[in-house]
């Protein structure tokens, strides 16, 4: 019975890294994409053709792909197997 129980463990605990490293890349995301948000919002007001506005706005989409690049990448579900 013991050993059941801990087989039963031992298979749990072989799947949590796959779920918690989707779950970090979808967090890391969204943390991006809020990050990202405020940065823009914080850029000077006026209009698009403004170049401080357009130079605010091209750093931030630059730190906003950094930020995306750095997150943990998924591996595909439906890798194909090697024969």
């Amino acid at each position: 019975m013991q050993s059941i129980l801990i087989l039963v463990m031992f298979g749990i605990l072989m799947f949590l890294p796959d779920l918690s490293i989707a779950e970090t890349n979808a967090e890391c995301q969204t943390t991006c994409a809020t990050e990202k948000s405020a940065r823009d919002a914080n850029c000077p007001p006026g209009e698009d053709t403004d170049q401080a506005r357009v130079q605010c706005l091209q750093e931030s989409q630059e730190a906003f792909e950094s930020c995306i690049n750095s997150c943990p990448q998924q591996a595909p579900a439906d890798a194909p197997a090697e024969n």
